[in-house]
């Protein structure tokens, strides 16, 4: 057993209790340690931003060339998590997007979940009133697809009043009318 010097408790004699110092082990448990450091950082917080602007205003050059070679050796890794994040927001993406859109044409927005689309108009294709399967992918002709009723370009808010589910064979044949 150890006894920690700071909060004079007894931990057993182990990395999981105390951080390795060279060839022992610190003196401080790892709580009394860590709750140390955090303490230090608030205190010297502004000490240290500070160090952290004049280091990056004196090192610019060195700090962009740095920079590039890191975005050139990760460029597929980020690539590849960016696509992931895609695939995984798809929603929230559509929302911006129309949301944007919307404000660009001064049309309005007010903020819907596909939940909402649901509940309100239930789930058949509001153009050919079949059912939608929403286990097909999006992209597939008969997977669902979030139609605006008026569309934004000819003034149609993105709002729950002015949005229907519909297959997007239906969406893409309706076109912009």
């Amino acid at each position: 057993m150890k006894t920690c010097t700071l909060c004079n408790i007894d931990y057993p004699e182990t990395t999981e209790y105390f951080y390795k110092k060279r060839n022992s082990l610190e003196s401080w448990c790892k709580k009394c340690r860590s709750a140390d450091s955090k303490q230090r950082n608030l205190k010297n917080r502004d000490i240290r931003l500070k160090k952290q602007r004049e280091y990056r205003l004196n090192n610019r050059e060195i700090l962009r060339i740095k920079s590039k070679e890191y975005y050139l050796l990760n460029i597929d890794s980020r690539k590849a998590a960016q696509k992931k994040w895609h695939l995984n927001n798809l929603e929230s993406l559509r929302k911006r997007s129309n949301k944007r859109r919307a404000l660009i044409k001064n049309n309005g927005h007010e903020s819907y979940t596909e939940q909402d689309i649901h509940d309100t108009y239930g789930s058949n294709c509001y153009l050919c009133d079949m059912p939608i399967d929403f286990k097909l992918p999006r992209k597939h002709r008969l997977g669902a697809n979030i139609e605006h009723f008026i569309a934004i370009t000819n003034g149609g808010p993105d709002k729950l009043e002015n949005v229907r589910w519909s297959h997007k064979a239906c969406n893409l044949t309706k076109g912009a009318a």
